[in-house]
């Protein structure tokens, strides 16, 4: 296999999901291989280990969940794992023993944002301008107006989320 040897985002999926624990301390953890599957790295592989501790077991639940697991509460069984193409965050880590990546967050793909352009983009610039003075002249330590009393504020669309 060819490791991955760079920190960055990068979308991947898992091919591998497995029980473990450290040789030393036996901590237990659920290991994963992911596959690069886009840009300069796709084909590129790199492995995390999701921790089974009181601290982490919270982010192993979602991150698996995220990669597709099907049976939770089920640890022993791993299916479903590597269905799902996710986002995972990875890290260079630096130990006596040299530098080695370290996947961090594993994010679901089917919570990105998406980037506004044009009109809505526009509405939005247009519903925030008041907001936005408000808040500028507060920080500036002035009284701020009155929202409705600002252009492109209180056209009857007074939600502020």
């Amino acid at each position: 296999m060819n490791w991955l040897k760079t920190a960055g985002v990068f979308r991947a999926k898992a091919i591998d999901a497995f029980l473990g624990e450290t040789s030393k301390k036996h901590s237990p953890y659920v290991g994963l291989t992911f596959r690069i599957t886009e840009g300069l790295h796709a084909g590129e592989h790199v492995e995390a280990q999701l921790w089974l501790s009181d601290r982490a077991i919270d982010w192993t639940v979602v991150g698996l969940i995220h990669c597709g697991w099907k049976h939770a509460p089920d640890i022993d069984n791993l299916e479903g794992v590597g269905d799902k193409e996710v986002e995972i965050v990875v890290e260079l880590e630096q130990t006596e023993r040299g530098e080695y990546t370290k996947v961090r967050y594993i994010n679901s793909l089917e919570s990105k944002r998406t980037r506004l352009s044009g009109e809505r983009a526009a509405e939005l610039a247009k519903r925030m301008r008041g907001p936005i003075a408000a808040a500028q002249q507060k920080l500036a330590g002035a009284t701020p107006p009155a929202a409705a009393d600002l252009p492109g504020f209180g056209d009857g669309d007074d939600i502020p989320f």
